[in-house]
């Protein structure tokens, strides 16, 4: 399956991103999306936490 902006919204969230694929897909749209409007945007391998905090911290 593959994601983009028109996709509809009728399946549950939840049940979307539990795919890797599908998951990985809607990161990479946002991050597309926001990087286009001036925003930086770290995209984590992992878990994310310890990545939010540090760019708190900046």
């Amino acid at each position: 399956m593959s994601f983009n902006k028109e996709q509809n919204d009728h399946a549950k969230n939840e049940d979307f991103v539990s795919r890797d694929k599908n998951k990985a897909g809607k990161i990479a749209l946002i991050s597309t999306a926001l990087t286009k409007r001036g925003c930086h945007v770290l995209v984590s391998p992992a878990d994310a936490d310890v990545d939010i905090v540090n760019a708190t911290v900046e």
